[in-house]
């Protein structure tokens, strides 16, 4: 008798190796985020992220590709996918905001590609929940969202910012900070001011 099987979805990430910022946020399942690279040259593709990739591969790098822990409700990995693009969406080159047949709206993200996202037909498979890792939290904040969190001006966070006391990265002319890089900064306060106690007593 065989053991009875159900499909599962997850929700990936395409991101930068360095960094570990997501440029790409999509949901599938089987191999549809490996998908991505192996398929980098098909007619049809979003030209932006084509071009991210063929980047990072040409720098000697990975794309590095992050999943979701399984749903086994295909509504569900659609809800996620689109609340991650939201969420994300200042750093993603994506053109639609996610949630397919089940949020079929017609927003664009600012950038039409009239022959997006065809890549070849794939074998339906089903995927094991032991074969899907649990995705690595993704946090990046911005000024603002950092000065709310140590309750300053947002002044001061890019004044440290672009002095090289709180690690950053910028998009364009913005300002983005990884919440690890953050607290790192933090830790290192509480440091200094519990070395400047010792020295006083």
């Amino acid at each position: 008798m065989q053991a009875s099987t159900s499909r599962t979805w997850y929700v990936y990430f395409l991101c930068y190796p360095d960094t570990e910022i997501p440029f790409y946020i999509g949901k599938g399942t089987g191999d549809r985020a490996e998908n991505h690279i192996r398929y980098l040259n098909s007619q049809g593709d979003n030209r932006r992220k084509r071009q991210i990739i063929q980047d990072i591969i040409a720098s000697g790098q990975q794309v590095l590709i992050k999943k979701s822990l399984p749903f086994t409700d295909e509504r569900d990995a659609y809800a996620y996918e689109r609340e991650m693009i939201a969420k994300y969406r200042d750093t993603l080159v994506n053109i639609r905001p996610g949630g397919g047949r089940i949020f079929s709206d017609e927003f664009h993200y600012g950038y039409v590609d009239e022959d997006e996202e065809v890549l070849p037909e794939e074998v339906e498979q089903i995927v094991e929940t032991e074969d899907i890792k649990p995705a690595t939290p993704l946090v990046v904040m911005t000024a603002k969202d950092v000065a709310r969190w140590l309750s300053v001006h947002p002044s001061m966070i890019i004044r440290l910012a672009e002095h090289g006391e709180i690690l950053s990265f910028r998009i364009g002319n913005r300002w983005r900070f990884r919440k690890s890089d953050v607290e790192d900064y933090i830790e290192a306060q509480r440091r200094k001011v519990d070395e400047q106690y010792r020295k006083a007593n």
